[in-house]
């Protein structure tokens, strides 16, 4: 009997295409019986193995081949069938027991892609059987690939279409690890600004907010842990605020927010609880705020600017987890309001800026979890309407539309539909229904010149692109974005506005998840481009979408160069 032990396989970058790492085992003999299996090698059998899985969605249309050499010998031809997910060959007669060196070359229209090499082990005995292969796509072996993006962030809110560059960004070239690059839309423009961690370690600076021109953000430098940075832009300008934690542990700042060109933010203490803390930029100026959650050891959540107010929720170990303001001094730092009073926690989330007003979801206790609003007094933050009243409807989803909130609510009767409110109880009130059946679940709610766009599942076409206008005969399907079949989504996703144009990813079922744009028409509902040809998805890493002047900045891979920068002007 000949057995193939086990190897393992792995792909290699060739001719700029798309680098694949693989992993797969053979495993042991067969019972005799000619049973199927996913694979086999050997002078009984048909040579047999599956498509790698990069090449098995959409494929179709593709003209891939194969070769196999066996120890550096001949190319023996083999056959790639993408719809049935196999790669066949003659038999192979002829293999001496021992080790042996076996390579896959895969051809795309007559061009090398990819190369799978293995060591395999032959013993003697009846048959080969290989058991199923199985393939994953690896592209942080790619030294031009981005890994670790959290967000991107520019001088302005990088969804109103007008931030100004440069911006920056994490990014991994390969030879320093995740570290602070910034661009200014360019190819020129973009470039490497420090070396946080030396080496190939990474830093992974993320969070990045910016304040009277410059950028915070936190960074882990190896000799400090996760602290509170700052960069201009230059090596010289990005430097360590402070090292609020002394040790290598870190105090990992976190939800940085500008508020009134003062940076509040979050971290934790050498006492190991988690704190509002302020910096003007300087060490000295990075100082606690107020000690608030040492008893009860929860962090403070949900940071929201309302007018030059701190709106969060926290717990100071009597009250649960409950609504705060800060001014950005310890006295002017409070309970706002106890909303569920008999212990528990009235955990506010959700909290959102409605021209002044701070809206958000709470659980009094009483009426479940239901939309709240407050103007920053105890008398003045109050429910605004019980939507659910058997239980809870979990507003979600808060959305600010030219001064008209938008939501998701579940009221006991509909199912989570789209609802909007003017502030009053009688001005909250269900928009649509727009599943009859079941819930729409409308999500990505998302304001485009004082139109609101949102995706949503009306149960005929599943979950596409939505719009409305706060009426309900305005609340209507924007395009069925993917026709393959009655339960296909398209899952618009990553909804950004760029100078009053939505841009978003989507996946058509021919295209996969790709860049598309909507001016709110289905006509002008469109593919702005198949960004990668030969794989399931080009937009892999959204957090945001980035609006520039005169154009979108976006994350995404082609199947040549990996994750990458990208620019559009629609």
């Amino acid at each position: 009997m000949l057995c193939i032990r086990s190897f393992v396989l792995r792909y290699l970058l060739l001719s700029g295409f798309v680098l694949l790492t693989t992993s797969f085992f053979l495993s042991g003999c067969s019972d005799g019986k000619n049973n199927s299996v996913a694979g086999s090698i050997g002078p009984k059998r048909n040579f047999s193995t599956s498509v790698p899985a990069s090449f098995q969605k959409h494929r179709t249309g593709l003209n891939i081949v194969a070769e196999l050499l066996i120890d550096g010998g001949a190319p023996i031809p083999l056959t790639v069938d993408l719809e049935n997910n196999i790669v066949t060959g003659p038999r192979i007669e002829g293999l001496a027991p021992g080790l042996h060196t076996l390579i896959i070359n895969y051809y795309l229209d007559g061009i090398l892609i990819a190369t799978a090499t293995t060591n395999a082990e032959v013993v003697v005995g009846q048959t080969t059987n290989i058991s199923p292969l199985s393939f994953q796509v690896n592209e942080d072996l790619d030294g031009d690939s981005i890994i670790g993006i959290e967000e991107v962030l520019s001088s302005s809110n990088p969804n109103d279409g007008n931030s100004q560059p440069p911006f920056l960004f994490a990014f991994d070239d390969g030879v320093n690890g995740n570290e602070l690059w910034k661009s200014d839309g360019t190819t020129a423009g973009t470039v490497f600004v420090k070396d946080i961690k030396a080496g190939t370690e990474s830093s992974s600076p993320s969070g990045f907010t910016y304040i009277n021109g410059v950028f915070f953000f936190h960074a882990d430098d190896a000799f400090s842990g996760k602290e509170l940075w700052k960069s201009d832009g230059t090596a010289a300008g990005t430097v360590l605020v402070k090292d609020i934690e002394p040790g290598t542990n870190g105090s990992s700042p976190r939800d940085l927010i500008n508020v009134n060109g003062t940076l509040l933010f979050k971290a934790n203490d050498v006492l190991g609880g988690t704190q509002v803390w302020k910096s003007d930029g300087t060490a000295a100026g990075t100082v606690l705020v107020k000690d608030i959650t040492s008893p009860s050891d929860r962090s403070p959540e949900d940071f929201t600017n309302v007018n030059g107010t701190l709106f969060f929720s926290a717990d100071d170990g009597s009250n649960g987890f409950e609504l705060w303001k800060s001014d950005g001094t310890a006295e002017g730092t409070i309970l706002v309001k106890n909303i569920n009073s008999a212990g528990d926690d009235g955990f506010p989330v959700g909290l959102t800026d409605v021209n002044g007003t701070l809206f958000f979801s709470a659980n009094d206790g009483i009426n479940g979890t239901e939309l709240w609003k407050s103007d920053g007094t105890e008398t003045g933050t109050v429910l605004l309407k019980d939507i659910n009243v058997s239980t809870s409807s979990n507003p979600s989803n808060l959305t600010n539309v030219n001064g008209t909130l938008f939501f998701s609510a579940d009221d006991g009767i509909n199912g989570t539909e789209l609802w909007k409110s003017d502030g009053t109880t009688a001005g909250t009130v269900l928009l649509k229904d727009i599943n009859v059946s079941t819930s729409s679940n409308p999500s990505n709610l998302t304001d485009v010149n004082g139109t609101l766009f949102f995706s949503a599942n009306d149960g005929i076409n599943s979950t596409e692109l939505w719009k409305s206008d706060g009426s309900v005969a305005g609340t209507v399907l924007v395009k069925n974005i993917n026709r393959l079949a009655s339960f296909a989504a398209s899952f618009p996703s990553d909804l950004t506005n760029v100078n009053g144009t939505l841009f978003f990813s989507a996946n058509d079922g021919i295209n996969s998840t790709e860049l598309w744009k909507s001016d709110g028409t289905a006509t002008g509902t469109i593919l702005v481009k198949n960004i990668h040809l030969y794989r399931d998805s080009a937009i892999t890493i959204l957090n945001p979408l980035l609006g520039l002047k005169g154009g979108l900045v976006l994350f995404a891979d082609d199947g040549f160069y990996g994750r990458e920068l990208w620019r559009s002007d629609g």
